[in-house]
């Protein structure tokens, strides 16, 4: 079975008790962005504002 995913970068817009905000650029969104809850699991902070790299493998509209 091929797992099927699209590569793409994140940027860090929040902070959250678990885990970070990170968004997607969407010009026909009010903010700009759409966004999700992304549970980093690494020892370093993330720095909000930066852009990480992220595998897409489900969306849920």
């Amino acid at each position: 079975m091929t797992k099927k995913y699209i590569d793409a970068n994140a940027k860090v817009i929040a902070l959250q008790e678990k885990g970070y905000t990170i968004g997607f650029e969407c010009p026909k969104c009010a903010s700009g962005f759409v966004t999700t809850l992304y549970e980093h699991k690494g020892e370093e902070q993330l720095e909000i504002g930066s852009f990480i790299p992220v595998k897409i493998s489900h969306i849920k509209m």
